[in-house]
């Protein structure tokens, strides 16, 4: 068979991009463990989540709700995915993205325990027959501002009401029970503590001998050491040198400040390129707290990886390259206020441009090659 320059041109062009999304692949999801038995670390917090959901194999249990309490990236998300994923049970997940005001709240919880749907592994599931779905409302403690009023009393009525499991992942359990302090005695709390630098460097030896990384026990150590327990931070560390000389995985992740990134600016990111309210994009990025001129580098390394339509990201980087302006004459004149014309064109200024039109797949988003290359200028 005979291929012409057209058809070669076609098959080198897949090719690319397969390999683009291997290359891309978020390991942190990659590796997501599939059963509570490969959660690391927490034994006693996982026996707790296990012991609870066996309640519902024999009845509804007196606490229908289980609210998973800890810092990010330790594995409680992933903990509430490997219960469901061994007990057969449906998801239905809330995030922070989700409206989650009192009346968002009874629809998709009230809906969403009655109605029939598939399961992970693509079993229907007949609600009519006893099929259990797993409820997930993460972030359950960040419930802000007038699009969330009321959220934190319906998730209250929703435990008392439930024909379902439901469980709450927050960082801040105080937080969340000073809104609705009735969650108390409806719900089992189960905390799950911060992972040692040996845990996280078994884990990442793991990955990296999968992933073929040519990485040295010391720049391992070093991530390990850095991520402050959070498996996922590790994770992501790896991947982003992962493409790096060995000397150089070495000089990075001894530098200072190698692993000084807010956990929530790849959310931010995500918001801002994919998000259809430049608003919400807009709240995002001042939550980070993460100063303007060190959020643009973040965006403009970014946002060619998202936005691929020529036009999109033309108007995309136009945006950006205002803001880059305003931050130019805040350097200038000490004038901080220019500050706040740049936040709106990084956030709501690109949003728009990208128009809801994009989706971020797992680790589309990576640590800026800029960065990278500056820490790695600093440790020579």
């Amino acid at each position: 068979m005979r291929i012409n320059s057209m058809d070669l041109l076609i098959i080198t062009e897949n090719e690319e991009k397969n390999n683009m999304k291997k290359k891309t692949l978020d390991w942190a999801e990659k590796y997501r463990p599939s059963n509570l038995k490969e959660i690391i670390g927490n034994s006693k917090a996982i026996a707790q989540l296990q012991s609870w959901a066996k309640l519902w194999a024999r009845g509804r249990p007196r606490k229908k709700g289980v609210i998973l309490i800890g810092s990010p990236g330790i594995g409680k998300t992933s903990a509430a995915y490997a219960l469901a994923s061994e007990h057969n049970w449906d998801l239905i997940e809330l995030n922070a993205s989700d409206k989650r005001n009192a009346s968002s709240i009874e629809k998709i919880i009230g809906h969403g325990s009655r109605a029939d749907a598939f399961s992970i592994d693509g079993t229907y599931c007949s609600s009519a027959e006893g099929q259990l779905k797993l409820i997930i409302f993460d972030e359950a403690d960040n419930l802000f501002g007038r699009e969330d009023y009321g959220g934190a009393k319906a998730i209250v009525q929703s435990l008392r009401k439930t024909a379902q499991p439901i469980i709450l992942i927050v960082n801040d359990y105080y937080e969340l029970t000073r809104r609705a302090s009735g969650i108390k005695q409806l719900a089992l709390s189960i905390r799950f503590e911060k992972l040692t630098a040996h845990q996280v460097m078994e884990a990442l030896e793991r990955i990296a001998g999968k992933e073929k990384v040519n990485i040295s026990q010391e720049a391992l150590h070093n991530i390990a050491r850095n991520c402050g327990g959070d498996i996922r931070a590790a994770i992501n560390d790896l991947q982003s040198i992962s493409t790096l000389d060995r000397d150089d995985m070495e000089k990075i992740t001894g530098s200072l400040g190698w692993r000084d990134v807010p956990p929530e600016i790849f959310e931010s990111l995500e918001k801002i390129l994919t998000s259809n309210d430049p608003l919400e994009a807009r709240r995002f990025l001042i939550s980070v707290g993460e100063p303007p001129d060190k959020f643009i580098i973040w965006l403009d390394d970014n946002l060619p990886r998202i936005i691929r339509n020529v036009k999109d990201r033309e108007n995309a980087l136009w945006a950006l390259s205002r803001a880059d302006i305003f931050l130019g004459r805040v350097s200038r004149r000490q004038y901080y206020r220019f500050w706040s014309y740049a936040t709106d064109l990084m956030s709501m200024g690109v949003c728009q441009a990208a128009g809801d039109r994009y989706k971020t797949y797992s680790g589309s988003l990576r640590f800026p090659e800029y960065l990278i290359k500056l820490s790695r200028t600093k440790a020579r």
